[in-house]
């Protein structure tokens, strides 16, 4: 064991085992071959060779640097080679583009000293924008591809790469990938080279001057020194082939597909069946093993990662040696993302019939069943990055400009750490393409779009490509705010140094100094996390008339963590001051809910189609979803702040849906019985909510009821066409369930005293409604004909006959009005006219009944009141009217109509029904009680419903005048809680400011949200509507909901979360917390919060320098 721990990377051990990773597997290879020069681009998945090789070069006596780009590393490479010594130049595949040039001309020059390049390509695009395969550019400039299977063939391919390459005087292309070089095994050790030559350089113009003439001849020898090549890999080990006797197939794999292809042809069995050709040298392909295969099977199958190369060199092989065998490849696998072993196991077993051991099919299945459990971990940057903080003053200044100016800035944006803001919630980037790209696109918007343009990009980035087009940008002046994100290191890659961070001071570069010497005007250093100067600085780059820079600087978060961790210096994190903090507070929608419904927590549960979740959410504070879903006034679309998009959420109706789509297991168990009696007069919507409320709470409750059912107003003043009774009974059952006793036809005043409610229970809830008309006040008003809506409505919702003539006039503009003229309909009046004294934007009814109304034909005559009744003998034959104009507003807050003299005119009726308003009918206030009454209404405290008779309460309708349903249920609630409350002796006031309704504080960004138009409710066409009373509004379908639930702004307090997306910002039951192990102190997240709940231990004023 001791041998094995002494055991290293740069261990001169041959046969020695270690456990590496695939990319310190290849840089092992480069120690054993006795590299001498490495030169180097930080890029994922190549830069672990690199890191490796940088650590170890002074050690182990060569040189090694991290180039200012992939053109200068492979330039420095060839310089070495040229001079005779074995160099390396490393990088990612995009960065093979960078280095295309020099490569072209080094594969012409040929290697003196060995010369390799390795191109780390990445299948599946992990840390790329593209899944180009370079061993197309390979082939283009004539180099030969080393492409290894596994980490200790990476190894020993480079170790031998440089002899080669010597040997054939040609640079020689070794072709990782992803997988491979990120992947980990034992590795076993070769012999490490010790040779060190010293470089000599031996002028050879005709064949290092880049001439045409010496190039046309460099371009002959290069071809001849690939044939010599071509002739030679099929003796190279890496190239291998295996017949089996009698096999109808063969495989021909390379790279690491071929560690694929192996393992499913013994998942199938298929080891005696099948023949394998091993290709590790792609280019050239050996064209010999090739030819063998094709020759012994009637079939192959090609495996390979990305695109077909090999497929079309065998197929050329094929053609050109007369051979009809058949090559399968990309017809069956993926031209896109990385192969897999059960992906070749898939085209074995469409070629062999072979049955693979596992059943991918369940997999798949219970991968998408799982997979909505698994919470998304998108990448993000770090906690207390700076580039956090500079693309939110970027997202903040261009939101400015735009309310400002109306255009929108276009913001362009680069490859780094910082691209991770291009993911939500900082959405950083318009468009980004390449290195360097932001500042080179830039220069072409500023000249095309009339918008200002913000370019960003790193500085290890601005080193590499990013000054030629600032210089561009002066050159051509072009109007461009340029951010280079300054934190002193290549970070995305591992905190590689550039130029600008070498860990010299004295010898960095300035970007500031570079970019001033480029004859930029407008150049600002600002530290990245003073938001408020950064976004001023942004501000004025903005609407500078020329090129200006911005070097956002601040150290990255984790360096100076580390720096901190050396010097001993603690990191105090930051907290959240819950007092203060809205995270989870409600939303306006719920705030202005009577009942304080969450409706953000439902509209959620709908938005995943959990439609029994969302009803079970409602019923926590609404036992009647199915009754309210249809005729609530909904105030809380009213405050939806979706509307400031276009229109509000029909949020009733989504209540209506998860009553018609969820399932509830109602529960009928109370708390634990308690010897108190409540008698509740009224059996309307406050009534019920009470009874509901005190009987789940133990009490033993006596509903009285003066009506022949439960419901009050619902059952016998809304029409079925718009509650069906069905419904309403269906709801209200519960109440009887739960053990309310109900006594219905029984009216407190008349068949039972209030005195012996009094004296029987313990408290008594006044909730008897407004039932009774008012009357208008006008000549003729109690003549036959005439009658009041409620008593009309009361009739045909208890089955009375009710004959109604040919032409029907009713006078109001509320819900009632409007109710009384749709019945009309129904009952078969052909002319119904509305008469409403003011305009339709001052009727209080919904508007969607109102225009229901209008469909059905119902004719509306607006400003006009009613001035006298006219008969014809001893019956009604119209409505004298008087037109109105709108004067100042009265005490509804509503215009108030004044009569406009001489403009009288009749609207013909034989019928005239009065709906301008309900009072409550109190004889049963007699005796003491009268003492509650006034101005028509009971008294009560607004908060706590006492009426100042002890015991007694009252609320809904007889306290407030006529309302709205839910407002009733929600002061029967407020009753309950109070009765609770008294009878048990407490204090009935104290900690009921929330009960009201209230204005949220919370703070909704509508900003930049994409319009979607709000869902119509389906109805019953209006053909369907006359002669009975079958319900207008059909409900949403499940997708249809599901649908308008997406259109919710799920409105909570989440600023510092959804506008920086820092992950040390966490949410535990809606709540903000700060994760006090990974916040690193920033306080960005302090200067963004707009309520001051984030502070810092110890700070006087809750913030320290650094915010």
């Amino acid at each position: 064991m001791s041998k094995v721990a002494e055991i290293t990377i740069t261990s001169d051990a041959p046969g020695a085992r270690l456990f590496m990773l695939g990319n310190e597997a290849i840089a092992r290879g480069a120690i054993e071959a006795g590299v001498q020069v490495v030169a180097s681009y930080p890029g994922t998945p190549s830069s672990e060779i690199t890191e490796a090789l940088v650590g170890m070069a002074d050690r182990m006596g060569f040189y090694a640097e991290w180039s200012v780009n992939e053109k200068v590393a492979m330039e420095v490479a060839m310089a070495a080679s040229i001079s005779g010594l074995k160099s390396l130049a490393i990088m990612k595949h995009v960065g093979v583009n960078v280095a295309h040039d020099p490569l072209m001309s080094a594969s012409y020059m040929g290697a003196r000293g060995g010369l390799v390049l390795i191109s780390a390509d990445d299948p599946g695009q992990w840390s790329s924008q593209n899944e180009q395969d370079n061993r197309y550019i390979a082939r283009q400039a004539y180099i030969p591809v080393l492409e290894p299977s596994s980490a200790q063939e990476a190894k020993d391919m480079m170790a031998n790469a440089f002899r080669l390459s010597e040997e054939f005087n040609q640079m020689f292309m070794l072709r990782s990938v992803t997988r491979l070089g990120h992947g980990r095994s034992d590795i076993v050790f070769g012999e490490i080279e010790r040779e060190k030559r010293a470089g000599k350089f031996v002028k050879d113009p005709g064949r290092l001057v880049c001439l045409p003439a010496n190039f046309r001849n460099n371009r002959r020898l290069v071809v001849a020194r690939m044939e010599k090549i071509r002739q030679a890999v099929d003796a190279w080990p890496y190239n291998r082939l295996t017949l089996k006797k009698n096999a109808k197939l063969g495989i021909i794999a390379t790279g690491i597909a071929y560690g694929y292809a192996i393992e499913a042809v013994q998942w199938l069995g298929l080891e005696d069946k099948v023949s394998v050709l091993k290709v590790g040298t792609p280019y050239p392909l050996p064209a010999e093993l090739t030819k063998q295969m094709l020759k012994a099977v009637p079939e192959v199958l090609v495996v390979e990662e990305l695109e077909p190369f090999v497929e079309e060199a065998v197929k050329v092989v094929a053609k050109d040696a007369g051979l009809t065998t058949k090559v399968h490849g990309k017809d069956m696998l993926s031209v896109v993302g990385e192969l897999s072993t059960r992906q070749v196991s898939e085209a074995l077993s469409k070629l062999t019939g072979a049955l693979p051991p596992v059943d991918f099919a369940m997999l798949d299945r219970i991968k998408a069943e799982t997979q909505s459990l698994l919470p998304l971990r998108p990448p993000t940057m770090c906690a207390g990055c700076p580039h956090r903080a500079t693309a939110y003053a970027i997202n903040i200044a261009c939101r400015r400009y735009q309310q400002e100016t109306g255009r929108e800035p276009v913001k362009t944006g680069d490859i780094g750490c910082y691209a991770l803001a291009a993911n939500p919630p900082l959405n950083s980037d318009d468009v980004a393409v390449c290195m360097g790209g932001a500042f080179g696109l830039a220069n072409g918007f500023a000249h095309v779009v009339d918008a200002p343009v913000v370019a960003h990009l790193g500085d290890s980035t601005f080193f590499h490509s990013g000054i030629p087009p600032m210089i561009n940008a002066v050159y051509n002046k072009s109007r461009v705010t340029m951010v280079v994100m300054d934190n002193a290191t290549t970070g995305m890659t591992g905190f590689q140094p550039h130029p600008g961070a070498s860990g010299d001071v004295s010898v960095d570069i300035k970007i500031e100094d570079i970019a001033r010497a480029s004859g930029v005007k407008f150049v600002e250093v600002v530290d990245s996390f003073d938001l408020p100067k950064l976004i001023e600085t942004l501000d004025k780059a903005l609407r500078f008339d020329g090129p200006s820079v911005i070097v956002a600087r601040r150290l990255c978060g984790i360096l100076d963590q580390r720096e901190k961790r050396k010097q001993g210096v603690k990191t105090v994190p930051w907290e959240v001051e819950e007092e203060k903090c809205l995270a989870g507070a409600p939303p306006y929608c719920q705030a202005t809910c009577p009942l304080h419904i969450d409706i953000r927590g439902y509209t959620r549960l709908i938005k995943e189609g959990k439609f029994n979740e969302a009803l079970a959410i409602i019923k926590q504070t609404l036992p009647f979803p199915a009754i309210i879903g249809r005729i609530c006034t909904r105030p809380c679309e009213a405050r939806c702040q979706r509307a400031e998009v276009e229109e509000a959420i029909a949020i009733n109706a989504l209540k209506r849906a998860a009553s018609d789509f969820g399932k509830y297991k109602e529960g009928y168990s109370v708390k634990a019985e308690k010897k108190e009696k409540v008698a509740i007069v009224g059996g309307g919507p406050a009534g019920i909510m009470a009874a509901y409320d005190l009987r789940k709470a133990g009490y033993k409750v006596t509903i009285f009821e003066a009506l022949p059912r439960l419901g009050g107003m619902m059952a016998v003043g809304i029409p079925e066409f718009r509650l069906p009774r069905d419904i309403l009974d269906k709801e209200t059952a519960i109440i009887k369930k739960l053990g309310v006793e109900i006594k219905l036809n029984t009216r407190v005043g008349k068949d039972v005293k209030m005195s012996d409610l009094k004296k029987d229970y313990h408290a008594v809830f006044i909730a008897v409604g407004a039932h009774r008309g008012r009357n208008l006040g006008i000549e003729n008003e109690k003549a036959p004909g005439v009658i009041d809506g409620t008593e009309f409505l009361l009739k045909v919702n208890t089955g009375q006959k009710v004959a109604v003539p040919d032409r029907v006039a009713v006078v109001g503009g509320g819900n009632v009005a409007i109710d009384c003229a749709r019945t009309g309909v129904r009952l078969g009046c052909p002319d119904v006219t509305i008469v409403y004294r003011r305009s339709r934007a001052e009727m209080p009814a919904i508007a969607e009944e109102i225009a229901g109304a209008e469909s059905e034909g119902v004719k509306i005559r607006l400003l006009a009141g009613p001035n006298k009744v006219v008969l014809k003998g001893n019956k009604v034959s119209g409505l004298e009217c008087i037109k109105m104009k709108l004067g100042e507003p009265d005490k509804s807050g509503r215009r108030r109509p004044v009569p406009v003299a001489g403009s009288e005119f009749t609207v013909a009726a034989d019928l005239i029904i009065a709906a301008v308003g309900e009072e409550p009918d109190l004889a049963l206030m007699t005796g003491d009680m009268t003492k509650a009454v006034k101005d028509g209404l009971v008294k009560a405290d607004p908060l706590t419903l006492e009426t100042g008779i002890p015991g007694v309460f009252a609320g809904g309708d007889a306290v407030t005048g006529p309302a709205t349903v839910i407002q009733a249920m929600a002061a029967g609630r407020k009753a309950a809680v109070s009765i609770d409350r008294f009878l048990k002796g407490e204090q009935l006031d104290t900690g009921r400011e929330g009960e009201a309704v209230f204005e949220s504080k919370l703070i909704v960004d509508t900003f930049g949200i994409t319009p979607e138009s709000r869902l119509d409710m389906p109805l019953l066409p209006v053909a369907q509507r006359r002669g009975n009373f079958r319900e207008v509004e059909l409900g949403l379908s499940q997708e249809e909901a599901v649908r308008e639930a997406k259109r919710c702004l799920s409105c909570d307090c989440h600023i510092c979360i959804d506008l920086t997306g820092c992950p040390a910002l966490i949410t535990e039951d809606d709540r903000v917390k700060i994760d006090q192990e990974s916040c690193p102190g920033c306080g960005v997240c302090a200067q963004v919060c707009p309520h001051d709940a984030i502070f810092l231990p110890g700070a006087k004023d809750g913030r320290d320098e650094r915010a």
